[in-house]
């Protein structure tokens, strides 16, 4: 199983109102993102150096999804995050 970790490089990041908002600079380009709740929640869980399934069980039980909807949601969130950038696969 694979866990994830956020990229240090000149990162900030807000919760407003359940949402996050990440503002990073990486290779010189900046770019901000809102993250939905969901999102934002799979944010803080990699931010606690979780592997991805236990991210995900974690939210099956917040949202009350069935494992595999958890597991193909929390999948595709932190597909997002690794084309942008913003997490690497630490092994």
């Amino acid at each position: 199983m694979n866990n994830y970790r956020k990229l240090e490089e000149e990162e900030l990041s807000q919760v407003i109102a359940g949402e996050t908002v990440l503002l990073a600079s990486n290779n010189g380009l900046e770019s901000s993102f809102i993250l939905n709740r969901m999102a934002s929640r799979v944010w803080e869980l990699i931010g606690d150096n979780r592997l991805i399934t236990e991210i995900a069980a974690e939210i099956a039980d917040e949202y009350g999804l069935e494992s595999r909807t958890a597991m193909a949601e929390t999948e595709a969130i932190i597909a997002c995050f690794q084309t942008r950038e913003n997490i690497v696969n630490h092994k």
